[in-house]
This record gives structure tokens, sequence and C-alpha cells, in this order.
């Protein structure tokens, strides 16, 4: 099952992980494939790293070197809930879903699972979500209440179904006023770094690495490697009266830990 959605901003990826988390609770074994290689958020959802994931796999890189290996799949806190995260960001993400290995790859996962659910960039960007919805036997599109235009969600539809194998379930409708309240995502829109974290972010002595450093190895942004310094998961020292900074050996044992963790599923 595909989700997609319009344009940017309109909370595709927090549907597919609210959605992930109902069917695993009722006992299907699921699998979130995060397809959006551009900007990856399932795994900031999850609270996962992004060290290794979809790209990698298909490119058949592992610690930058060609090699075949193992789907990198990664549990999550639901039981029966796994995710494949976006990995490091290719040069040309639409070339590796049309390469055969990502077919073999959904074709492999649905003998492990009993749902796959598969995140893509929107529509009305990259040629990546046509692509995918091409091999996904469903697709949802996702829209945003009081946000998303008729006349895009129109046009995104013909866009899709001008795809012969596109099967379009509907519309998934977020942000929906319910209660005079609104339920919705944060948006994942980049925030702008301040002049002082720019210098703050250089070496010093080469020993160590600044937590934005320490969040681009991972794969993750910098507020989620604070939220992981804070619960010791990072482990990371006080410098200066505010900063702080990572060992490299210790954030390489955090790497070798997650990659040693990657699990096989068999359904």
């Amino acid at each position: 099952l595909l989700l997609t959605s319009p344009g940017d901003s309109e909370g595709k990826s927090f549907i597919l992980a609210s959605l992930g988390i109902v069917l695993a609770s009722v006992g299907n074994r699921v699998i979130a494939v995060d397809a959006d290689m551009r900007r990856p958020k399932l795994h900031e959802l999850f609270d996962r790293p992004n060290v290794m994931g979809l790209a990698d796999f298909l490119d058949g890189r592992k610690g930058g070197r060609k090699e075949s290996f193992s789907v990198p799949l990664q549990e999550t806190d639901f039981e029966s809930l796994y995710l494949l995260s976006a990995g490091r960001p290719p040069a040309d993400p639409a070339a590796l879903l049309t390469s055969p290995r990502f077919p073999a790859l959904l074709e492999s996962l649905g003998g492990r699972a009993d749902v796959i659910l598969i995140d893509s960039p929107p529509v009305s960007g990259s040629p990546d979500a046509t692509v995918l919805a091409t091999l996904a036997e469903g697709t949802i599109l996702v829209v945003s209440a009081g946000f998303t235009k008729l006349e895009l969600i129109q046009k995104t539809k013909d866009r899709l179904l001008a795809q012969d194998g596109v099967n379009l379930l509907g519309l998934a409708v977020n942000r929906v006023k319910v209660n005079s309240s609104y339920y919705h995502c944060v948006s994942d829109r980049e925030s702008r770094r301040p002049w002082w974290s720019q210098w703050r972010g250089k070496e010093k002595n080469g020993a160590s690495l600044t937590l934005s450093e320490a969040a681009d190895r991972l794969g993750i942004s910098e507020s989620m490697a604070r939220r992981w310094r804070k619960s010791g998961r990072l482990p990371a020292v006080r410098q200066w009266l505010l900063w702080w900074r990572v060992d490299p050996s210790e954030l390489n044992r955090v790497i070798e830990q997650t990659l040693d963790r990657s699990v096989e599923v068999h359904k």
C-alpha cells in the first residue's frame, strides 16, 4: 500500500506511521518502507537512526563498498511493526526505484509481512511517486483539510490514473476539524540555522564532533540528536556553557549497534 500526497507538508508520513501502528496492534505483521529518499521522515517518527536503508540496499552499498547484504530492517517500539528507513540520499532516487532490485525487494518483503506500507515523495514534484504507484497494489492520496487545493487534488488524481497499473483507492484527509480543534502533524520544513550554530559546528581540535555533525552521521535531524543526548542514547559531554561534543568512538559504537540490530523478519 502506497501513501503519497499532492504536495509537501500534507502529513502522509504521519498518517502512514499511525496506520502501521493500528494494523500491527490488531495482529498484522507490518513493514513500513520509507521510499521518500529525497526528504525521509519515517525514521524520525519512529525515533530510529537512518544509517543504512532502502537506498543503500538498492545500490548495493554497505560502509561505502559495493556488496550484497540483507535488507536492513529495524525493530520499532511497536510489536510486529518494522522499519526500512530511506538510507543515505542517493544521487538519483528515481533510477534506484526503476531498477529490477526494487520489485524484487517488494516481493521478498511481501513474503515476510501481512502489510507493506510505502511512503513516497509528493506527486507534484519528482516522478518517484508515479513510479511507486505502478508497483503498489493500492495507493492512498493524503490531503490536508483547509490546506490542499481542490484543483491540485484533481490534477494529482489525473496524473496518477494516467499511469497503467495504478490502483487509486481514495483519499485520507488529514487535519480534519474535530471538536473545534485540529489534530495535525508538524511540518517537516527545515528551520534556518543561526549564524552562531554554523560557527559552533566547526571542529576545534579534531577529537570530537558537534551534535550537528553526529546527527549527520546518524542520518537524523539535530533536534532528534538533542533528544537522544538528553535520554542518554547518544553519549555527549558538555563543552563550554551550552555546547555538547560527541566522541567519534562513542558515535561509531552507536552506529555499530544499529547495524548489529538489523533484524531478519520471517512470516
